[in-house]
């Protein structure tokens, strides 16, 4: 394998073993996002892993106590902010 294959696998393997069975089907979509955004953003995959797991345990459809949602639980108002600053 070469490194990047190899860290991709790792990836896979992580969300795999992490997403309950009825998220299952998500998980190459999740993978190639999680790829994808942190080479676009020069970011670590494994960083965005662990905060996934920090913040919602891999658990798509967490909601904070003040709002904040999804994987990362990101407040609505601060996903609009980021979306808007890089397009």
């Amino acid at each position: 394998f070469e490194v990047s294959q190899y860290l991709n696998y790792l990836i896979y393997k992580k969300v795999d073993g992490a997403l309950k069975a009825k998220y299952k089907s998500k998980v190459p979509e999740l993978v190639q996002t999680i790829i994808a955004e942190s080479q676009a953003y020069e970011l670590d995959p494994i960083f965005i892993l662990a905060v996934i797991q920090t913040e919602s345990t891999f658990n798509p459809k967490a909601v904070g106590t003040s709002g904040e949602i999804g994987l990362m639980q990101i407040l609505p108002n601060t996903a609009q902010w980021i979306a808007k600053r890089y397009g």
